[in-house]
């Protein structure tokens, strides 16, 4: 346990009845054979799931179900039980708990907290289901999704709301200043007026007066900035639509130039909003400078130091037709290069989607040339989201045309590790790769097709 003393030959830790319910913190260590030794620690949930610590005397339990309005079960839910006896427990894949052999006549309280993954199901299309919300255009309907909307905590639905839901998505900030990323409410409260669930109280803990056999304490998750549900649900599957940008430049860039690049939206009007982060080399770009041209500033999160910028940008009312520059790059050349080499589309930090101004349809985004046919793209191999990775990643692609395409993974060495074959759609493709059919280090992942082929890097890490 955290705290007792370090024994080498020590291989497991006894717990008993006093520790039933609870959470216990421990070390597990390793040694080498040389004698050098490192722990990590990590959590051990202790349930007396045959009873064998009841008395049997007039004992009752409180047990439920965390999960979402829509019925997604919730998992790594801390469930506290209070009062009389204090317990912990944390739910699994199914989102239940169970607190059992508890005395009956006594008091007891059920609070549940989850304060992780505040960006889970949070993009730029909710923003502007709240933007609509906030001007009478569409009105959120129901109370959890008001709960949801409702960033900062307030009690209302705000431009508030949207400033800092919009940081979040830019990774300017990575939690929420006042909320926690998840609330709950006890799922057998009626809210008086759904329409506005912040004129009264709601129960957001359980309380037990007089415990009575087995109470049922379920709570209805939910997650905080997501107001269309996507955090759990079954993801739908892109558009083989897209968002065309185009590059404001030559395409051939040369050392020591101090080059400006700007970045146009030939069809802004065509969208509700968009979301991607731009990358590019800071060894081969350098003193780089972001200029906001017709979207302002806090629409970006700025990033030189790791050579990137990400961007989120919503409108009810477009601010017009035809081409808009959105905002433009500066910076001096160390070698000659196209500008599509230098620029690149990626899901690092914010996921590159627009969303379709009718239909709310989740569309690709794409970078080209000014001089380029945006209809017929040109062969993309993205990089890889996570990277690095420990479990699982997902490596996205664009194709011209529909056809055949292979994506080839090889270590250091040059040694096949996994091939992925198979017919793709024009547009938009992802292909998602599990770290144990890979290696640790770095892996060379090529994208190959009758249009050319294409080679990236990604690291799996331990």
């Amino acid at each position: 346990r955290v705290g007792g003393e370090v024994d080498a030959d020590q291989t497991g830790v006894t717990f008993n009845c006093e520790d039933a319910g609870q959470l216990i913190e421990v070390e597990v260590y390793a040694w080498d054979a040389a004698g050098n030794g490192d722990f990590c620690l990590t959590t051990v949930q202790v349930d007396d799931n045959m009873g064998s610590c009841s008395t049997g005397e007039g004992e009752g339990g409180v047990a439920g179900a965390i999960a979402t309005e829509e019925g997604f079960p919730v998992a790594d839910v801390a469930i506290s039980l209070s009062g009389a006896r204090s317990r912990q427990y944390l739910t699994g894949k199914e989102g239940d708990y169970s607190f059992t052999g508890l005395e009956e006549g006594l008091d007891f309280s059920v609070t549940p907290l989850k304060d992780s993954d505040a960006q889970q199901g949070v993009t730029t299309y909710d923003m502007v289901l709240m933007q609509k919300h906030i001007l009478g255009m569409g009105p959120l309907d129901g109370p959890y999704k008001l709960l949801a909307a409702d960033v900062n905590k307030s009690g209302s639905v705000t431009t508030l709301d949207l400033i800092q839901l919009r940081k979040l998505i830019l990774n300017v900030e990575t939690d929420f200043r006042n909320n926690t990323s998840w609330r709950f409410v006890e799922s057998s409260y009626s809210f008086r007026n759904p329409a506005n669930p912040f004129a009264e109280p709601f129960p957001e803990v359980k309380n037990i007066n007089n415990l009575e056999g087995e109470i049922d304490a379920s709570f209805v998750a939910i997650k905080i900035g997501d107001v269309n549900g996507s955090a759990l649900a079954v993801v739908q599957p892109r558009s083989n639509r897209t968002f065309n940008l185009n590059l404001e430049t030559p395409d051939e860039l040369k050392a020591g130039d101090r080059v400006s690049i700007g970045v146009v939206a030939p069809k802004l009007s065509e969208v509700s909003g968009y979301q991607f982060t731009l990358q590019w080399s800071d060894t081969k770009w350098e003193d780089v400078t972001l200029v906001p041209v017709s979207i302002s500033a806090e629409h970006y999160g700025w990033f030189p130091e790791q050579g990137m910028l990400t961007t989120s940008y919503h409108h009810v009312k477009p601010m017009g037709e035809g081409p808009i520059t959105l905002f433009r790059l500066e910076g001096t050349l160390t070698e000659d290069m196209r500008a599509t080499d230098l620029l690149q589309l990626s899901n690092r930090l914010t996921v590159a989607e627009a969303y379709d101004q009718r239909t709310g349809e989740r569309l690709n985004v794409a970078l080209h040339l000014q001089s380029e046919d945006p209809a017929r793209e040109a062969l993309q191999l993205l990089q890889n989201a996570p990277n690095p990775f420990q479990t699982s990643t997902t490596v996205g692609f664009y194709l011209p045309v529909a056809g055949e395409a292979e994506i080839e993974f090889r270590d250091a060495r040059g040694r096949l590790l996994h091939r992925i074959r198979g017919d793709y759609a024009a547009g938009f493709n992802q292909v998602v790769v599990d770290a144990h059919q890979l290696t640790l280090g770095v892996v060379y992942y090529t994208l190959r097709t009758d249009e050319g082929q294409l080679t990236r890097t990604m690291v799996i890490q331990e």
